[in-house]
């Protein structure tokens, strides 16, 4: 028998039907949201944002940040297809920059705590299609200039 057999086993609460809809709002909000906390406006000051912040340098949240930039690095290492639907990649000034990007998803995927600020502006680098990284006329030192401030602001 355990020491804490005899202790009453209690169930934990239920959710508040707040906590659901400030979960769902935030989900609804999420893009200007993460768009806030890039920008660098305070996170303690607002519910919504403050939950977002939290969700951005969850590890799970980290993690597929940096397999989407892990995978925009080698889809521009391949040839273009021909006729394809996907945004256009900026492969060119990617493969020079490919050593920052490795570095930033390095970072996500690390075990070092790192700021929402700039894991917002790595997921709106990935996600948002007027993205440098969706930019194909974008020259290297313009890409890198961007992802020098992301990994700053990690």
């Amino acid at each position: 028998m355990s020491a804490t057999a005899h202790l009453p086993r209690f169930a934990p609460s239920p959710p508040t039907r707040e906590g659901y809809l400030t979960r769902l709002r935030v989900r609804l909000r999420r893009d200007g949201l993460d768009r806030r906390i890039a920008a660098g406006e305070d996170v303690h000051g607002d519910a919504d944002l403050g939950l977002r912040a939290a969700q951005l340098t969850e590890p799970g949240t980290r993690h597929r940040i940096a397999a989407m930039i892990d995978r925009v690095i080698d889809e521009a290492a391949e040839p273009a297809a021909p006729f394809s639907s996907k945004v256009p990649l900026a492969r060119a000034a990617i493969i020079a920059c490919a050593p920052r990007l490795c570095e930033i998803a390095g970072r996500l995927d690390g075990d070092q705590e790192v700021a929402a600020r700039g894991v917002a502006q790595a997921a709106m680098l990935v996600r948002e299609g007027d993205s440098p990284l969706f930019t194909p006329r974008i020259t290297d030192v313009a890409l890198n200039r961007r992802l020098t401030a992301v990994a700053a602001a990690l």
